[in-house]
């Protein structure tokens, strides 16, 4: 369990940089802070099945197994944003207007709540 904890503290501790953001941007755009997130899912994903196996009890889920319940809980939570932030990557891909009017135009103040629950959840 350590040595995961401190394979993913990289991945949590990095700031979002993805799609790269306008020049004129000060800060993180909402689409870097979901990409983020849904890259820590995918690196937990990577991380379980890596030390899935004998020994590794600790991470399989199971009642007897807190951090692998709570790995697994997170995992859930962060894929339920996958699609969302999928397909605004591609709206993203083809944008012709400033990233405020864009913002305003593609991410609804629900999925902006999402995306902070989110963030506290990984914090």
């Amino acid at each position: 369990m350590v040595n995961f904890a401190g394979q993913l503290r990289p991945t949590l501790a990095a700031a979002p940089d993805n799609p790269p953001a306008p020049p004129e941007t000060s800060g993180h755009t909402w689409l870097q802070r979901m990409v983020r997130l849904t890259h820590i899912d995918t690196i937990i994903t990577i991380l379980r099945d890596h030390h899935s196996g004998p020994g590794d009890a600790d991470l399989d889920g199971m009642p007897t197994a807190p951090f692998g319940q709570a790995l697994a809980a997170t995992s859930v939570a962060l894929g339920e944003i996958r699609h969302t932030t999928a397909v605004l990557e591609d709206l993203w891909a083809r944008h012709t207007t400033d990233i405020d009017t864009w913002d305003h135009e593609h991410l609804p103040r629900s999925v902006r709540a999402h995306v902070l629950a989110l963030e506290g959840l990984v914090g």
